[in-house]
């Protein structure tokens, strides 16, 4: 085998080949991964809520500060750093 190109059984690792984040990509992915736990959060919450609302109406026990002490607590951009923040410890494990 002269000058042609051996053949080669290694892997060459790079970006590209194992879609790797960059540190903005990972920030960001990170961030959205909060906001749909939160999101998942809060639609869970709605709907044991509805289910407890519906539940009252059936007994007669419904009332306006009932239906305000159900209603799930919105999450803010707070929130979202936080749980982000909680999510990025796992990456920065070694």
């Amino acid at each position: 085998m002269g000058t042609e190109e051996l053949p080669t059984t290694h892997i060459t690792h790079t970006n590209e080949r194992y879609n790797m984040a960059n540190p903005y990509e990972l920030r960001f992915e990170i961030l959205k991964m909060a906001r749909e736990y939160l999101q998942d959060q809060t639609s869970t919450s709605e709907n044991h809520a509805e289910k407890a609302w519906d539940l009252a109406l059936e007994e007669g026990n419904a009332n306006m500060d009932l239906y305000y002490n159900l209603r799930p607590i919105a999450y803010s951009v707070n929130d979202i750093k936080k749980k982000a923040e909680e999510l990025y410890q796992f990456v920065e494990k070694k």
